[in-house]
């Protein structure tokens, strides 16, 4: 194949000419079939809807330890007012959100992990 003919052009290394080879795969996978789980609507601040009428934003959020992306729940448009302290983000997306688990991972994180 194709894949087999330039790996062995590259010496058996995809890591010789890119060292971010894990990303760059992991990103064209995502490209090719979707991501399972699609939080980029959320990477602008986007207005969200409890099943009872109450209306926040969500956005981008650091984590508690300051490496960590994840999604934070605003009283604002601009999601410059955090209020996602004691607020389940699960309300808003519609599915469980896990905020110890770095389900963002793959939309940042390098193939050095995190630093």
């Amino acid at each position: 194949s194709d894949e087999h003919r330039i790996l062995r052009a590259l010496g058996g290394d995809y890591y010789n000419v890119c060292p971010e080879y894990d990303t760059c795969s992991e990103y064209s996978t995502i490209c090719q079939n979707g991501a399972a789980d699609d939080y980029s609507d959320y990477f602008e601040c986007t207005e969200a809807e409890q099943n009872n009428g109450q209306v926040a934003y969500l956005g981008p959020h650091c984590a508690e330890d300051g490496f960590t992306i994840t999604l934070g729940v605003y009283a604002d448009e601009y999601c410059n007012e955090y209020i996602g302290n004691g607020v389940d983000i699960s309300n808003f997306i519609g599915e469980e959100w896990d905020p110890e688990e770095d389900v963002l991972h793959s939309y940042y994180n390098s193939a050095y992990g995190s630093t």
